[in-house]
């Protein structure tokens, strides 16, 4: 891809050393730990890794032509690394199959596995006429049990003025409750990306500063979390607002593949 996405990690509690690689390819910047010994969250015995999609409208895949939003460029991409992913989640949309030319190389290749839990509206927490996410993390990581968690929530809280001066500090409080339910998985945070209005997009801005403030600090406890960057992924093509966006806020076609990217910039290193 074009942009340049960063991926941060902010921190890996069995690491011991931070061992931060910089890579540029295809124009994507990214800073990561590479799986260790002690740290490797995918399985090794063949079985997928279980990815937790979490969030809201964007993670459920409003814009998408096909239903499924980033997951199936997602999966798209594991499948030509010929690694082995499933989503999980109580929710389910998306195509029954995706068509890949490496159908057959993988096992179930053309099987897109439908489960996430993104849900339209949703805010990190419960506002007023708004449904939070926070409520649902404690049944879905029961019922997944996932080795990694895509999270990405916020845009409903800014965009509907929903305690947004404490929206990093409710986010804050959310990875806390997933790192201790989840321990061993990989938590994933994606910075919300922007909209075609520029009030928005300022107060985005913010809450992404803040968003990395408390991944960081996480980071320093040992808890294992990384950040991507998708508002800098979307804003680094000067026609994004026409180019990878459907409506004014959720991505089209393109902005899902510009959103693939950057997961898969984080995470692929460790599946298998």
């Amino acid at each position: 891809m074009g942009a340049a996405a960063l991926a941060l990690v902010a921190g890996c509690g069995e690491c011991g050393a931070r061992r931060e690689a910089a890579r540029v390819e295809n124009g994507t910047r990214a800073l990561s730990l590479a799986p260790t010994a002690t740290f490797d969250p995918c399985p090794r015995d063949g079985s997928p890794c279980r990815l937790l999609p979490l969030g809201d409208s964007i993670t459920y895949g409003v814009g998408s032509s096909v239903g499924g939003g980033y997951r199936v460029p997602l999966l798209r991409r594991a499948i030509a690394d010929k690694r082995h992913i499933t989503f999980v989640g109580r929710a389910s949309n998306g195509p029954a199959a995706i068509g890949t030319r490496d159908a057959g190389e993988a096992p179930d290749a053309g099987v897109f596995p439908r489960g996430h839990e993104g849900y339209s509206g949703y805010t990190i927490d419960p506002c007023p006429a708004r449904n939070g996410i926070s409520p649902r993390v404690p049944g879905a990581i029961a019922a997944g049990e996932p080795h990694v968690i895509l999270l990405m929530i916020g845009t409903n809280d800014i965009g509907g003025g929903c305690d947004v001066a404490g929206a990093p500090g409710r986010l804050g409080s959310l990875l806390d409750r997933i790192v201790s339910l989840a321990p061993r998985a990989l938590l994933v945070v994606a910075e919300i990306t922007p909209s075609d209005d520029d009030i928005f997009n300022q107060a985005a801005i913010a809450y992404n500063r803040g968003v990395r403030d408390e991944i960081a600090r996480r980071a320093a406890r040992g808890a294992h979390v990384v950040a991507v960057d998708m508002f800098g992924a979307f804003t680094s093509d000067p026609a994004y607002r026409t180019s990878l966006l459907d409506d004014g806020l959720h991505p089209n076609d393109r902005g899902y593949d510009r959103m693939a990217d950057v997961w898969w910039e984080a995470i692929g290193r460790y599946t298998r």
